[in-house]
């Protein structure tokens, strides 16, 4: 969802705060997306400690996205 400054956020289904109103964005649509990490490899891929939840939204195809 869209965010300025004046959002109003609620915590979303992990407790992080998240815009509340207006339609979702699609991947497609976005100019950055933030991933944390650990660090980059010497390849330049990024090391994180989550569950490769990222990538796999990343890579299903945007059809299945609503």
């Amino acid at each position: 969802r869209a965010f300025q400054s004046d959002t109003q956020l609620t915590p979303g289904r992990f407790g992080i705060p998240e815009p509340n109103k207006g339609p979702a964005i699609h991947t497609f649509q976005l100019d950055l997306i933030i991933c944390p990490l650990v660090a980059f490899d010497a390849a330049g891929h990024w090391i994180g400690m989550g569950g490769g939840y990222y990538d796999t939204y990343l890579k299903t195809p945007l059809i299945a996205r609503n």
